[in-house]
């Protein structure tokens, strides 16, 4: 039995960022510290840091007193706006890709543009990406749902996308747009952040090369779901799991050779775990084969 292991994975530097600041936070007791949020979407991460003390709310008036540490996928300025109305101290952890994204959302809708994030409505950077733009960003999740959107009266369009897109499906809804070919002027930037096209660009590479595929990663990260979509589309197998204990043997059986990945949100040490996971699946029954890890 082969395991090729992808050669980038642990956090991506946005949520490494985050991750250390909390840490940082969380050392300092004279505050009692919050997120509305998860800081980051990763299960593991997130019980190790709220037994140091995380407090994770659903709304700042469930904050009286403290410290906001803002999660890695940023949060709207009113929310903040509201945080310090209320004297409470704001640790900025928004990852710097998502800020840039932030800011040039607000600038292209003050410059006149009719601005779209290509993502998922209803994830929290790109609720964040919204706030900025005082809500008057669209957001199409894919090229049909610019068919929904209110375009007709739009000169100038600005393309940007949520930082954990696929780019195939931003190219896709780049197409559409152009297919329309109404408008005065286009602009599209590529805001992917680069740590998610290399993890996804290693995924489909690996995916070609094996007969079954693990995402890990948590089951609320948009990268690491958009992972397991790759893999799929791939035309192979792909299981996407949060923990090395929810891989089943059951699902090695007869297989050849396997393909491991994780999203930006996955510490190196779950990957670590799965595949010490998939080792002792192996060396267990001697006569099933034997594993070998290509990389880690």
């Amino acid at each position: 039995m082969k395991v090729i292991v992808s050669e980038h994975v642990g956090f991506c530097f946005g949520v490494e960022r985050a991750v250390k600041k909390a840490e940082r936070m969380l050392d300092n007791r004279g505050l009692s510290n919050y997120s509305v949020g998860p800081l980051i979407h990763n299960p593991q991460t997130i019980e190790k840091l709220t037994e140091k003390g995380l407090r994770i709310v659903n709304r700042i008036e469930q904050i009286k007193n403290g410290r906001l540490i803002i999660r890695a996928h940023g949060l709207r300025p009113e929310l903040l706006s509201k945080a310090r109305a209320k004297n409470i101290e704001v640790v900025d952890s928004t990852c710097p890709f998502v800020k840039k994204v932030q800011e040039a959302s607000c600038r292209l809708v003050k410059q006149g543009y009719a601005v779209i994030i290509a993502g998922d409505k209803n994830h929290p950077e790109v609720k964040s990406i919204g706030g900025f733009t005082d809500e008057k960003a669209m957001v199409a999740a894919g090229p049909s749902d610019l068919d929904k959107l209110n375009l007709n009266k739009s000169r100038k369009i600005a393309l940007l996308a949520q930082t954990t897109q696929s780019n195939s499906n931003f190219q896709a809804i780049i197409n559409k747009l152009v297919s329309k070919g109404h408008f005065e002027e286009l602009r599209i930037f590529n805001t992917i952040c680069r740590a998610t096209v290399v993890r996804q660009r290693e995924a489909r590479s690996i995916a070609q090369k094996v007969e079954m595929m693990i995402i890990m990663g948590g089951r609320l990260s948009a990268n690491t779901k958009r992972l397991a979509g790759i893999c799929k589309e791939a035309g192979v197998e792909t299981h996407h799991v949060e923990a090395a204990k929810d891989i089943k043997p059951s699902w090695f059986r007869k297989k050849r050779s396997i393909g491991l990945a994780g999203g930006t949100s996955t510490p190196a040490w779950v990957i670590k775990q799965a595949a010490d996971r998939l080792k002792k699946v192996y060396t267990d029954d001697h006569r099933r084969g034997k594993l070998t890890a290509h990389s880690l």
